[in-house]
């Protein structure tokens, strides 16, 4: 079963940035940054509105999948 991820805001500084994700699963938010895991998925990239997630070791996004992006308005 995947985790339910909602990014709530990111960071962005001199160390590539953090995101504040939370689990909706379980409630549990933190900032995360790239190399960071949170709900067996691990942070890519951290951009200005949205944040690159990968799973199962896999480094395929944006084009080839698996992957997520979170994004801070989705549509």
């Amino acid at each position: 079963m995947t985790s339910r991820l909602r990014l709530l805001g990111t960071e962005k500084g001199g160390d590539g940035g953090t995101a504040l994700i939370v689990d909706e699963d379980t409630g549990a938010s933190d900032w995360v940054a790239a190399g960071g895991s949170i709900g067996g998925w691990r942070v890519l990239e951290v951009r200005a509105d949205a944040v690159l997630l990968t799973s199962d070791g896999q480094s395929t996004l944006p084009e080839g999948e698996p992957g997520l992006k979170l994004t801070l308005y989705p549509e």
